[in-house]
Formats: C-alpha cells, sequence, structure tokens
C-alpha cells in the first residue's frame, strides 16, 4: 500500500463556536457543482494542468540531465528572476536542498530583488568562472530580472573570454520576447514555460525543476509526488471541495485573513510561494464586481508563536489558521544531538528531557492549534509525510487546487492579475 503523502484534517474549521459564528449555509447542490467544475476544468487539456503538472518523462530527463552536466562545471547558481520566476524554487531548494551531502552541495542563490546591498553581497566573493547565471523571465521584459544582466554578463565575459554563452541558462517564453531572441543569438541554453503558464503554478516547470535539479533534487519523485496528489479524486472530493467552500463561507462571515503556519525553518520560503499563490489568485473583484479574497499572512512555528499568536488568539476573530507539519522527521547528524537534554538546574521544563526536536516542534504546532480552537478560531491542518521530494511535491500541488477550488467559490479567474498590471505603467512614468 502506497504511503500517504500529505495527510489534512478540516476539523478545526467545524468546531461547534465555529459553527455559532458563521453556521454552514452552502447547500450539497452548491458544493457539487463547484466540484463538477473544478473536474470539468482539470480535464480540458488547453488549460495550465497540462502544462503545469504533467511533465513528461523525457522532458524531466533533458532538465536533469542539463543540470548535471552545468554541476560538473559550475559550483555556484545565481537565478535571476522574482515573483513566480524565483519562489518556487526558492521554496524547492530551500525545503529540499539540505538532502544532499554538505560538501557535495552547490550554492544556489536567488537574486529576486534590485536592492544593491543584495546585488553587492551575492556577488563579492563570486568566482566568475564558476559561476552558472539562470535568467527567468516568462516575458522576457522582466525589468528586476532583466536590470542587471548588463553587467553581469560583463563580469563573466571579462573572466571567460571564450565561452561566456556556456555560464547562462535562459527560462522564457518558447517563441516571443527579448530575452528569447537574446539567447538564440548567444547560443545559450534555454527551456520553456508555456505561454498559458502563470508563474505563480510554475512549480513543475523548468522555471523551478532546473534550479531544483542543479541543488541535487530528485525532479522525478518531486513531479510524480504531485501527480499522486493531482490524480486522487477521493480527496478531492471528500477534504478539498469541502474545506474551500467552508472558507469561502467563513469570508462571507467576516473573516479577512488566511495564515499558514508551516512548522520547520526550511519550509519558510514555502510560507512566502503561498503568500503569491494565494494573494495573487485570488485577491480580485469577483464576476460580480465584488471585492473579495483572504489576505495570506506567512508565519514560521514555532518562531511565530512569540510574535503573531497573541493577535491570533485575543484579537478580532478574523483569521483562518494553517498548520503544515512534517509527521516522519528525517534523521540527521548533528553535533549538538537530536533531543533536549537539559541541565537539571531548568527543573519547569523537565518534561522535554530526552524528547526528540522534531517531536517538541509538532507538539508545539498541535497546542497551538487546539488553543485557537479552544477560542473559537477557526484552524486546519495539512501534515507532510516526510520532509522528502515526494510529499513537498504533493504539497505544493495541495495548495495549487486549494487555491483553485477557492476561486471557482468566489467568482474569480485565479490565473489573471489585473491589479500589478497599473503600477508597472506608471514606473516609466515617475522613473
Amino acid at each position: 500500500m502506497q504511503k500517504k503523502l500529505i495527510s489534512v484534517s478540516i476539523d478545526g474549521l467545524l468546531g461547534p463556536k465555529v459553527l455559532d459564528d458563521v453556521p454552514l449555509f452552502l447547500s450539497t447542490q452548491a458544493k457539487s457543482a463547484a466540484l463538477n467544475k473544478f473536474q470539468s476544468f482539470k480535464k480540458n487539456p488547453q488549460n495550465y494542468f497540462s502544462s503545469t503538472y504533467r511533465q513528461t518523462s523525457p522532458q524531466l530527463i533533458q532538465i536533469e540531465t542539463a543540470a548535471q552536466q552545468k554541476r560538473q562545471t559550475f559550483s555556484n547558481l545565481v537565478v535571476l528572476g522574482i515573483g513566480g520566476s524565483a519562489l518556487g524554487a526558492q521554496t524547492l531548494v530551500s525545503a529540499l536542498g539540505w538532502k544532499m551531502p554538505k560538501k557535495e552541495r552547490p550554492e544556489v542563490f536567488f537574486l529576486d530583488n534590485l536592492d544593491p546591498i543584495l546585488i553587492s553581497e551575492i556577488f563579492e566573493d563570486l568566482d566568475p568562472i564558476k559561476t552558472l547565471i539562470c535568467v527567468v523571465s516568462k516575458s522576457g521584459t522582466t525589468l528586476e530580472t532583466l536590470a542587471p544582466l548588463g553587467p553581469i554578463w560583463n563580469w563573466i565575459k571579462n573572466a571567460d573570454t571564450t565561452r561566456p554563452s556556456n555560464h547562462f541558462v535562459v527560462i522564457t517564453d518558447p517563441k516571443v520576447g527579448p530575452l528569447r531572441k537574446w539567447a538564440q543569438d548567444e547560443k545559450i541554453l534555454s527551456f520553456e514555460v508555456p505561454a498559458d503558464l502563470g508563474g505563480r503554478f510554475s512549480a513543475f516547470s523548468p522555471v523551478c525543476l532546473f534550479p531544483a535539479a542543479f541543488a541535487g533534487i530528485n525532479i522525478h519523485t518531486l513531479v510524480e509526488g504531485a501527480s499522486n496528489f493531482f490524480n486522487d479524486s477521493q480527496f478531492l472530493e471528500e477534504t478539498l471541495n469541502p474545506m474551500a467552500a467552508r472558507l469561502f463561507e467563513l469570508e462571507k462571515g467576516g473573516f479577512r485573513a488566511h495564515s499558514l503556519w508551516a512548522y520547520s525553518s526550511f519550509l519558510k520560503n514555502f510560507s512566502s510561494w503561498f503568500v503569491q499563490l494565494w494573494g495573487e489568485s485570488l485577491g480580485k473583484r469577483n464576476f460580480e464586481k465584488n471585492r473579495v479574497g483572504l489576505i495570506p499572512c506567512p508565519g514560521v512555528g514555532a518562531t511565530d508563536q512569540h510574535s503573531f499568536l497573541q493577535r491570533m488568539a485575543e484579537g478580532r476573530n478574523d483569521i483562518v489558521s494553517g498548520f503544515v507539519k512534517i509527521q516522519n522527521w528525517p534523521e540527521v547528524k548533528s553535533g549538538i544531538g537530536n533531543s533536549a537534554l537539559l541541565p537539571m538546574d531548568f527543573k519547569a521544563l523537565s518534561g522535554v528531557r530526552g524528547q526528540s526536536f522534531g517531536k517538541i516542534l509538532n507538539t508545539e504546532a498541535l497546542a497551538t492549534e487546539i488553543s485557537l480552537q479552544e477560542l473559537g478560531r477557526p484552524t486546519y491542518s495539512a501534515t507532510l509525510n516526510s520532509l522528502d521530494e515526494a510529499s513537498v511535491g504533493a504539497l505544493l500541488a495541495f495548495y495549487m487546487d486549494f487555491t483553485v477550488v477557492s476561486g471557482i467559490y468566489l467568482g474569480v479567474n485565479p490565473f489573471d492579475q489585473p491589479g500589478v498590471e497599473r503600477a508597472k505603467a506608471l514606473f516609466f512614468e515617475h522613473l
């Protein structure tokens, strides 16, 4: 029997105090209609599912082979990308890159902002001969990605006058855009971003898979874990659809934010990825011209128990909280050890003595969730089987599906982003 990669509990969304505040009001027919719409959407080959979730084995082998060949020459990778062109890859590298032995692990940096200090800090100590640059922009016109490209090209060219183009990989539109033309003119290795694929849904495309493969992550297992989740129709019907329906009811009842707590420091970037996915997909005017969308709030447990928890517990009851945990923590080598061994002077904490750090962290997550439930605060939890490629693939797939189903209930198109275009236009007026 195949192990379950991710399990989700929505009991905390249906507690008696929560139901007193926001009763169930969606009919079975309404939920079935949303489910049917989502299922028919997934079966349509002319949508983002066909390109995002169905990378073929030859495509994966091509990406993996190219990444392995580059890793034989280069020990550093700098990814030029912003938003969806960086967040997914950052999530994968931070969540899974630790699995490669430290001495063999390449350095992966993300230049995702035009902060001059950041640029200086990344390149100050890098050896250009040992550095690979991955330029990611679907349109090929992204300001923050392309502005540093000229100086970086010169930096590489001054060090390697024979084949500077070998130091670059381009990921962009298959046919159009200046970045595609530049890659062709300079004969640079390139991969395609499907024209209908939004950045925040690109976790299983070359946008994220090439940097992940360079970092030593098994992209075949990652995509397989995602595919197993996407094909789980029972989970969709029994858990995911009711969950999206309940968040829709809570938003109608006055809730304004969706906080996601990832109980691992190595999932911190996942929380940031979630913010873009949820906020950019759902924060809009719906088809009836009403403004909708819960505000996404990232959190890392147990760190944020010492910052944001007070607001969640005793502030306005307007936040839905999700908890992401790791069931089976991997065995890791550490000179500090893997369990709490407190000196006897700390009697108040004697209960944790000898407990593994992973168990302590998971128990903190459970206790925090229960404390919020007792106060009538709606919660849910998603538990990964392990911090491995298959489970992380399933986790990203879960939140993609969760977001799209939520968009169906809200009556929005989860794939566009009209609100950010005006700022882009104003930039050139004010530069």
